[in-house]
């Protein structure tokens, strides 16, 4: 069965739910996904994983110092040919401006990826949410597209 890692970080929550609702999606699609927090996320635990889904707030722009520190160390060989995208919550005039940027520094540090896109950006309120109503549907929809790239090797 296909296994994807849904890692992320979350400063108010909503991206942590983000992050949750994308791996229901890939689950209900019939592949497997887990949930693990960019502290805990380490190119060796990634090894195991067909596809790694990394999520962040939009920070000013980008994604969190965490995520950052996490992409730059995906260049690994035991790394090579993984499926790799990218989702953040953001305010709506901000929309893809972390996930784009996180897939940038992704293709410079990690050329050995398999960068695809389009990405997924989830609004929230206010700078610190909630999160827009029908903002999780999309999340679910993402998961389950993730799950049909793992099907077909996209």
């Amino acid at each position: 069965m296909p296994r994807a890692a849904v890692v992320y970080d979350s400063k108010w929550g909503n991206t942590q739910q983000v992050a949750a609702e994308i791996a229901a999606g890939i689950r209900e699609a019939g592949a497997q996904a887990d949930l693990i927090q960019v502290r805990q996320a380490t190119p060796e635990n990634l090894a195991g994983y067909d596809a790694i889904l990394i999520g962040s707030p939009n920070h000013f722009g980008t994604a969190t110092a965490g995520i950052r520190r996490l992409i730059n160390r995906l260049g690994r060989p035991v790394l090579a040919g993984r499926l790799v995208t990218f989702f953040d919550t953001c305010l709506p005039r901000e929309e893809l401006k972390a996930a784009r940027r996180m897939e940038q520094r992704a293709r410079r540090k990690a050329p050995g990826l398999a960068v695809v896109a389009p990405e997924l950006s989830v609004q929230v309120r206010g700078m610190k949410g909630p999160l827009r109503e029908g903002e999780l549907e999309k999340a679910r929809g993402f998961g389950q597209r993730v799950a049909g790239w793992l099907k077909t090797g996209r």
